[in-house]
């Protein structure tokens, strides 16, 4: 197999959580076109996010700021790798 065959076929992963500047709803709904307010909901309660969520200020309309908030950023982190992708 030719070195850059190889290199077309593999990818990186970051483990650290990302968020994007913006509201809970938009970074789970993230590239999805015309999210359904529902969905957003259940796939939060899916990771176990729902709790938390609505306990933030603005529940699912609050800002996570640049980067996510420390607060948030923790959570998603405490939900583990992997565990949305269902979702």
């Amino acid at each position: 197999m030719k070195i850059s065959r190889l290199r077309g076929q593999v990818i990186l992963v970051p483990q650290e959580p990302m968020l994007l500047p913006g509201s809970v709803a938009y970074n789970i709904s993230y590239g999805v076109e015309s999210p359904d307010p529902l969905a957003i909901l259940y796939a939060a309660w899916l990771c176990g996010a729902h709790r938390f969520v609505v306990e933030l200020p603005l529940a699912y309309d609050s800002d996570v700021g640049e980067q996510g908030s420390l607060r948030w950023a923790a959570a998603v982190g405490m939900l583990g790798a992997g565990s949305c992708a269902e979702a």
